[in-house]
This record gives structure tokens, sequence and C-alpha cells, in this order.
């Protein structure tokens, strides 16, 4: 973020369960959560740009597994 940005904070609940396999996603991949997800958030952004829906893309992906 630049020097003139305001770092603001989000809050948003999450189940026990899901908490603790997203920790351990981001210990094994290297990021702390609030980077991983402030990273989600940045490419959401710049996929959206392109009329592309990251998470229906996620959806689609996750669903030929």
């Amino acid at each position: 973020m630049g020097d003139n940005q305001k770092d603001c904070k989000i809050l948003f609940k999450i189940e026990a369960d899901l908490l603790s396999k997203y920790k351990s996603l981001c210990d094994k991949n290297g990021y702390d959560m609030s980077k991983r997800l402030r990273k989600f958030i940045e490419y959401e952004i710049v996929v959206s740009n392109s009329d592309l829906n990251l998470i229906k893309e996620l959806d689609r992906l996750v669903n030929k597994i």
C-alpha cells in the first residue's frame, strides 16, 4: 500500500474448524493469514477488471477435483 493510504481492518466471523484449517494452509504456503487474504483481495480486483468472476472460477475448479 502507498504511503498516503491508511490501513483499514476488516472483521468477519468464521467457524473455528475452518479457521484452524486456513491457518495450517497459510503456514504450509509461507504466508501469514493477513497477507494471504490481502493478496486474494488484490487478485480478485485485478481479475474482476477482465470480467472474470474469481469465486465462480474457483468453484468450477474445485468441482472438477
